[in-house]
């Protein structure tokens, strides 16, 4: 449920902020690096694959932690 409720907000609240800095000086744009692409599409894939079974363990956790590591090194050195 937390899932599909995150990608809601995601779905509205991104166009809305693009249409919202229409009339200022430096307008958002839809533009994302591919490396982001690749991240989001890999977050997406190990989330769906850790709770597809409705359990959590241990290691599933410090999987999700490590990837998160891992993604905000990646995002450091972009």
């Amino acid at each position: 449920m937390i899932k599909n409720s995150v990608s809601q907000v995601a779905v509205f609240l991104f166009p809305l902020l693009v249409l919202c800095s229409l009339p200022f000086a430096h307008a958002l744009t839809f533009s994302i690096a591919p490396v982001f692409i690749v991240a989001l599409l890999l977050t997406a894939i190990v989330v769906w694959q850790i709770t597809g079974d409705g359990e959590a363990t241990l290691f599933e956790g410090v999987a999700l932690v490590a990837l998160y590591v891992i993604l905000a090194v990646v995002t450091l050195y972009e």
